[in-house]
């Protein structure tokens, strides 16, 4: 199961209230989208417009791996840490409770991924 959040940009490394909002924005999405996610799993909230596939309703998450990754474009490589370490620390009660991986991918690394076409 992945979660992916995909940006146009992000704030440089040394800019630290931008980052800090940032980080907070992207960790709120993440936490939502897995809460909205599993609620209606759960059928704690009803899928009111039958948007959730079948197929998810009826799948075993037991031990399904569970990812997060954010795309940056444009991002420089030695800039995705200060970024993934901030996500960690904001996001670390969802990603031990869920054992999530967390992944902060640039671009160029989104393709190489196959997560990206030309």
């Amino acid at each position: 199961m992945v979660f992916i959040e995909a940006r146009s940009s992000s704030p440089k490394p040394g800019n630290g209230q931008d980052l800090d909002s940032y980080i907070n924005e992207i960790s709120c999405k993440f936490s939502h989208s897995i809460d909205i996610f599993f609620s209606v799993i759960v059928k704690r909230l009803e899928d009111t417009r039958n948007e959730m596939p079948i197929r998810f309703k009826n799948k075993s998450y037991e031990k399904m791996d569970m990812k997060l990754i954010l795309v940056i474009n444009g991002h420089e490589i030695e800039w995705l840490l200060p970024i993934t370490d901030g996500l960690k620390k904001k996001l670390k009660r969802k990603i031990k409770t869920w054992k999530l991986e967390l992944i902060v991918l640039n671009d160029k690394q989104a393709f190489d991924w196959g997560l990206l076409t030309s």
